[in-house]
């Protein structure tokens, strides 16, 4: 309140998994990516904030999760995060929340991995070009199918 603003303190009792389904439901995504987030989100994120309110949820809880986070890789687990800390954001612009608790300074997002593509080399090529199911869609030449203006 000392900064001009308000936020009503009943606001924040939805609970985290019934705002995330909400938004959720709201965002213009890709079927696949719909899929994606709602199935990170049911599986890594909902059994431990899921029940919590969002008021409930601060930097603590957050860490917390990530402390118990066992995902495969950190790219993984980057993305659960980005999917929290952006439901989150949603919730401060709804007038739900004062802060995302993702963007503490106490809170550090997983890292991601950046790898670097290894193409294969020719031999490799030839041998998935040559086990390629014979059609007429699908040449075994290298030249074609990479031309523009078709």
């Amino acid at each position: 309140m000392l900064r001009g603003t308000y936020i009503d303190p009943d606001a924040g009792r939805v609970a985290f998994q019934k705002y995330a389904e909400n938004w959720l439901r709201n965002q213009p995504l890709e079927a696949t990516s719909r899929e994606t987030i709602e199935r990170r989100l049911r599986l890594h994120v909902y059994p431990v904030l899921g029940s919590k309110s969002l008021r409930q949820i601060d930097p603590s809880a957050i860490r917390g999760w990530l402390h118990g986070l066992s995902l495969a890789s950190s790219n993984s687990q980057h993305s659960v995060f980005t999917n929290v800390s952006t439901v989150f954001s949603a919730a401060v612009d709804d007038g739900l929340v004062p802060k995302n608790p993702c963007k503490a300074r106490s809170v550090r997002a997983p890292r991601l991995e950046r790898r670097r593509a290894v193409p294969w080399d020719a031999v490799r090529v030839m041998a998935v070009r040559e086990a390629l199911p014979d059609s007429g869609a699908q040449s075994r030449r290298g030249d074609e199918g990479c031309t523009r203006g078709r």
